[in-house]
């Protein structure tokens, strides 16, 4: 059963939950908020839950579509109640909608009506301002494609560039050993001076764009996501390509790294 809670506040409208709700509830109080958003909309909305026990199928399909077709048109909705599950629920449908939704405990109703009052700001999003921008590459075809599209973001904003690959240690070192195989820490350590050098080209070619290198030494997503913390780099530049079959099932660097960089990610598309 649905029936109004009196408010003294055309913006503001409330509803108590008893029972356990069924289609023909919905379709006797959908047309009565319809009628109360064409007038008042946006509205902020209160649903107090008493005794309540939930919905039969089709109530709860009319309440999630009213939900997402109206979403717009509602700028805040306080669920009370006094179950944990209740809550539950609440937490499970968020993500939802955009219309911010908040769950209150019974006993602080009278929060939940004074946050349904407090004014709505519109969020504002400021344009970012990037101060330092990295550039993490393998050093293999279509690195160029990442240094420049990372120059550009610099020049643009006028920020710090730095080219950055790493060196993997290589895990199996210790079975490097016998004379077919050349010492682990200096076969280590020319890897890092080519890798190096060819930073030191890439860096050359970027059309009067000042760039720092850094070689980092370990597994290449966690010395990225590590380089951009410790150095304060508020924008990653990474190239991906199309991957398919097992390649697609492991996974890639550049998407562990959207998944841990502590900043911005731009991803440049390779062919």
């Amino acid at each position: 059963m649905l029936e109004e809670i009196p408010v003294n506040d055309p913006k503001v409208y409330g509803f108590r939950a008893r029972g356990r709700l069924t289609h023909e509830d919905y379709e006797r109080w959908v047309p009565r908020l319809e009628e109360i958003l064409q007038a008042h909309r946006p509205i902020a909305l209160l649903i107090e839950l008493e005794d309540f026990e939930g919905w039969d199928r089709e109530a709860f399909w009319d309440d999630l579509r009213f939900g997402l077709v109206h979403e717009t048109d509602i700028s805040r909705i306080a669920v009370v109640g006094d179950r944990a599950w209740q809550r539950l629920m609440v937490n499970l449908i968020r993500p939802l909608f955009t219309t911010e939704l908040r769950y209150f405990d019974r006993k602080d109703l009278q929060k939940a009506w004074d946050w349904l009052h407090e004014p709505v700001h519109a969020e504002r999003v400021e344009p970012r301002d990037y101060r330092h921008v990295v550039a993490a590459v393998e050093l293999a075809p279509g690195a160029r494609a990442v240094v420049a599209q990372a120059a550009a973001v610099a020049r643009r904003y006028g920020a710090r560039l730095t080219l950055l690959t790493s060196v993997d240690d290589l895990p199996f070192y210790d079975q490097l050993e016998g004379p077919t195989f050349p010492d682990p820490m200096e076969l280590l350590e020319e890897l890092r001076t080519a890798a190096q050098r060819r930073l030191h080209e890439l860096a050359g070619d970027l059309g009067g764009v000042q760039a720092e290198t850094a070689v980092e030494t370990g597994p290449p997503q966690l010395a990225v996501v590590d380089f951009a913390g410790e150095h304060g780099a508020d924008l990653l530049v990474l190239g991906s390509r199309v991957r398919h079959g097992l390649g697609r099932l492991l996974g890639t660097v550049t998407h562990g790294v959207l998944n841990d960089a502590p900043c911005d990610v731009l991803v440049v598309r390779l062919s």
